[in-house]
């Protein structure tokens, strides 16, 4: 049978685990990083000969989100400093996203460099720092449903 069909409706114990996870303390990062010794015959290159092999990446036009934790976390404060106002009726508009209507998070995401619980988290906490100012606690719990 199908791991997707399900004999009982499970909905409230999933939300419960979910919300548990997304509430647990962040993680540290590591201070340290134990990786095996390996000796490898491989030809090393320069750094000047890494930039001329892959020169076009270095001269185009960055079409591509800035990689990183740090770039993560400005992204993610952006979008919680004054981004995320409209966010529950700009979601459905997808020529606002190059506008800076949605989060810009996904690549973050997808690559690492931040945490759905780190998201949810900031989220949160903004949210209850605007607790007197309804449009803008639904547009973040808009975001939050959405997004985490």
């Amino acid at each position: 049978m199908s791991s997707f069909l399900q004999t009982e409706d499970r909905t409230d114990s999933w939300y419960e685990e979910y919300y548990t996870y997304q509430r647990q303390p962040l993680h540290q990062a590591p201070t340290q990083i134990n990786t095996p010794q390996l000796s490898l015959n491989l030809p090393q290159l320069t750094f000047e000969e890494l930039k001329q092999k892959y020169s076009q990446f270095w001269t185009a036009d960055s079409g591509y989100f800035n990689g990183g934790e740090s770039s993560a976390i400005a992204t993610l404060d952006s979008f919680l400093r004054s981004r995320f106002h409209g966010y529950h009726w700009k979601l459905s508009r997808p020529w606002l996203a190059q506008k800076g209507a949605t989060s810009h998070l996904s690549p973050h995401i997808a690559f690492g460099t931040i945490s759905t619980r780190q998201i949810y988290q900031s989220t949160k906490a903004r949210a209850a720092e605007l607790a007197n100012q309804p449009k803008a606690e639904f547009s973040l719990k808009a975001f939050r449903v959405s997004e985490a």
